[in-house]
């Protein structure tokens, strides 16, 4: 196999394990993905967004559920 097949597999490899790694540690990359996946994880929702407010640190989101 030559340098630059090793190359695209090993980019390939560290993309997948970083996709896994992200998926399977919690880490989100908004605050609405948090929100969903906490939902999701709940068995409850899905719930309509009424209010999101911003601060410091992060956001407060005010949701409604029927």
């Amino acid at each position: 196999m030559n340098r630059k097949k090793k190359l695209i597999r090993n980019i390939i490899a560290l993309i997948i394990l970083l996709i896994i790694f992200v998926k399977g540690s919690g880490l989100y990359f908004t605050p609405l993905g948090a929100h969903r996946d906490s939902e999701r994880t709940a068995h409850y929702g899905p719930s309509e967004i009424v209010h999101i407010e911003d601060f410091r640190k992060g956001k407060y989101i005010l949701c409604r559920y029927d």
